[in-house]
């Protein structure tokens, strides 16, 4: 009775995997998946002159599934915010990231922040600025695009314009752009700063199957660059 009873567990096994292979190939054939997460086990500490600054990123959002992101179109970013990242179908399409900046002196300190991305080969990436609208004491968020959210000027690629041996500047990476002239320091209320940035993969209208099932589509860096030219970074997944 045993043999019999691993003979039916068996058939019903291979019957249940060859409907999830089925369900995932017809996904398949209309989205591409890739995988995201986020670690703050990067942070870097920079010194400036006189100020000694802290930074770390985490990644607030968990919607990851077995798949990973889905791709989507640059004007659902709004949508998407306010949804945490899920699509009406509770599918993926982008992850949130804290950005934390401590310096260790009330120094008055103006920034500009930078977001760089290494892709895989055939992934797009892009990434706006979001803010936190509310969070309760049950740890429930919500997230909004910024009020000026605009596709032209608000929403970056993280391609470098600029030499990698060389400093990040606003002309030549505009693309890499999260904010500029941001102040941190004036008081100790104000040597803290916490940021929040929404990255997700560029749909470009076209197949993208082709890079279907990639592993770590991205890696990114934050860069916050001081007016005097000092600097700091921390790196994402």
């Amino acid at each position: 009775m045993k043999a019999r009873h691993g003979n039916v567990r068996s058939k019903f096994y291979y019957v249940f995997m060859g409907c999830m292979t089925l369900a995932i190939m017809i996904m398949g054939a209309t989205f591409a998946y890739f995988s995201a997460s986020a670690t703050d086990s990067n942070t870097i500490t920079g010194n400036t002159a006189t100020v000694t600054f802290g930074l770390s990123v985490t990644k607030i959002t968990d919607v990851d599934n077995a798949f990973g992101l889905i791709p989507m179109y640059d004007h659902m970013a709004p949508a998407a915010a306010s949804s945490l990242c899920e699509d009406d179908r509770g599918n993926p399409v982008c992850q949130i990231y804290r950005i934390d900046v401590k310096a260790d002196s009330t120094t008055v300190m103006f920034l500009d922040g930078y977001i760089t991305m290494n892709r895989k080969e055939g992934v797009d990436v892009a990434f706006t600025e979001v803010e936190l609208v509310s969070e309760d004491e049950e740890g429930n968020i919500e997230f909004k695009t910024l009020d000026n959210f605009d596709v032209d000027t608000m929403v970056g690629t993280g391609v470098r314009g600029s030499a990698l041996d060389e400093s990040l500047n606003r002309t030549d990476d505009a693309d890499c752009l999260l904010f500029t002239d941001r102040m941190i320091g004036g008081s100790e209320e104000e040597k803290e700063k916490v940021y929040y940035v929404m990255v997700w993969l560029h749909d470009t209208g076209t197949n993208q199957n082709d890079i279907q099932g990639v592993e770590m589509a991205y890696t990114g860096t934050v860069t916050f660059i001081t007016s005097e030219g000092n600097e700091i970074s921390a790196s994402f997944d």
